[in-house]
């Protein structure tokens, strides 16, 4: 593996997927884009760690 990227959504009460413009503008405005930015780097770094455990190089993360 070379690389990996993912792009973040919401998952609404009925299971529907929303895409970041649609509540990233509301997330700076409340200021819980702090919070989603904090979990994204624990759960970037989870999967680096999994990933690592497996024998990938996952050594250099991008987040």
């Amino acid at each position: 593996m070379t690389g990996a990227e993912a792009l973040i959504r919401l998952v609404t009460p009925d299971g529907q997927l929303r895409p970041p413009g649609e509540f990233i503008g509301v997330a700076e405005e409340t200021g819980l884009i702090i919070d989603i930015g904090k979990w994204i780097i624990d759960e970037a770094c989870k999967q680096a760690r999994i990933w690592h455990n497996k024998g990938y190089d996952s050594s250099n993360p991008k987040i």
